[in-house]
């Protein structure tokens, strides 16, 4: 019949990619609180794994509610894929729960530098995505 509406056929990725396309004038970044990252002497080759960040690159925080250690942990990502550390558990809880309720939330690389004993000492700052 005309005038009737036809289902759409299309994917979640390519949805993804529509929205992420679309930035609603009301949009905007909300910041959170900024902290170091949380256990980067625990990953291997991690200077190697963040060489090429920049101050305000953006990564990828990625919520892990099995954690054995902490379950409000949320783990800091390169690349979407890279772990390179975790956000602190003093400072995780109120992320996490924005997390877990479905908003989108990101980080930023302040700074990055590797101390004088080999710490790979990086401060983000954390974001949420307000639409």
């Amino acid at each position: 019949m005309a005038g009737e509406l036809q289902p759409v056929e299309t994917n979640w990725i390519e949805l993804k990619d529509r929205l992420d396309a679309l930035v609603p004038p009301f949009a905007h970044e909300i910041f959170l609180m900024e902290c170091l990252v949380a256990g980067t002497t625990h990953v291997r080759n991690v200077g190697e794994k963040t060489e090429k960040l920049a101050p305000g690159d953006r990564l990828t925080l990625l919520r892990d509610p099995d954690n054995e250690y902490d379950p409000q942990a949320i783990g800091v990502f390169v690349n979407g894929s890279v772990r390179v550390g975790w956000i602190p558990q003093d400072r995780n809880e109120v992320v996490s729960r924005l997390m877990d309720a479905g908003k989108v939330v990101y980080a930023k690389l302040q700074s990055r530098e590797t101390t004088e004993s080999g710490w790979l000492k990086m401060e983000i700052g954390v974001f949420l995505h307000d639409i």
